[in-house]
């Protein structure tokens, strides 16, 4: 009784919103606990529990600290070419995060509560916030691999296969040859948008006298990237890598939505 009324006093929840039992309701595909910073010092552990039932998935996370609570609520399928797996944090140990992409942006629903003063909770619910909240985080790489393999019912698209596996190639470079290997991969992307560019304009003529110092200083740039690029040449496996990269990129129509593959 005495939580409700400073419940009511405070304008807030004398219980959160979500109830986290239910995470044991449905079909668990994973249940990934990882160590993330605090709100304002030290570390705590995050439990993520992702379920399923039918084509409908809810993914529920809990700080350690009992504290704060999140769901979000949203259906299949999936952007198969969207759902990639990054290194969110370098570590060590690394942490990797694994974007969850449903088709459907706008059926995501949000729900955040929070426990404030005399253990009273503050809660809220969004269902416009869209896709960028649908992620997983982990420290283990392969799993998130197998997770998303899952999802995708085992057609995870080559773009995003060719992508990552260039990136995790780049990242475990010496900083040295990272740089290097960063100019390559630019100087293989200023190739193919100039000659994106000559085959959309054929006949574009010379560069214009005002633009001509702006010109000038960005052939420069480009000059100095591939002086970067040539003192230290990438190997012939992550050349081949970011050639496909590439071109992947450029095949790619800035209109068309990535193609969506999911279990059903």
């Amino acid at each position: 009784m005495f939580r409700r009324l400073i419940a009511w006093l405070l304008r807030a929840d004398w219980k959160p919103i979500i109830d986290w039992s239910e995470a044991e309701a449905g079909r668990v595909l994973c249940r990934i606990s990882v160590d993330v910073p605090r709100v304002w010092s030290g570390r705590e552990i995050l439990e993520q529990v992702l379920c399923a039932t039918g084509n409908e998935f809810v993914l529920y996370k809990k700080r350690r600290s009992g504290g704060e609570l999140s769901r979000v609520r949203f259906t299949g399928p999936f952007h198969g070419a969207a759902m990639r797996l990054t290194e969110f944090e370098p570590g060590p140990p690394p942490l990797y995060r694994l974007q969850l992409w449903p088709v459907d942006g706008e059926a995501v629903l949000y729900s955040h509560a929070w426990r404030g003063w005399f253990g009273v909770w503050r809660n809220e619910s969004h269902n416009d916030l869209g896709v960028g909240l649908c992620y997983i985080d982990s420290g283990d790489r392969d799993q998130l691999k197998e997770l998303r393999r899952e999802l995708l019912g085992g057609k995870v698209p080559d773009s995003l296969i060719t992508e990552e596996a260039m990136w995790e190639q780049v990242n475990g470079l010496p900083e040295s040859d990272r740089r290097a290997a960063m100019a390559a991969l630019a100087m293989r992307s200023l190739a193919a948008v100039d000659q994106r560019f000559h085959e959309t304009f054929p006949d574009a003529g010379p560069v214009p006298e005002s633009l001509r110092p702006a010109f000038d200083a960005i052939q420069q740039r480009v000059q100095d990237i591939q002086q970067a690029e040539e003192s230290r040449p990438v190997a012939p496996e992550l050349a081949a890598l970011m050639q496909r990269f590439v071109s992947d990129s450029t095949k790619r129509s800035p209109a068309a939505p990535p193609e969506a593959d999911s279990v059903q």
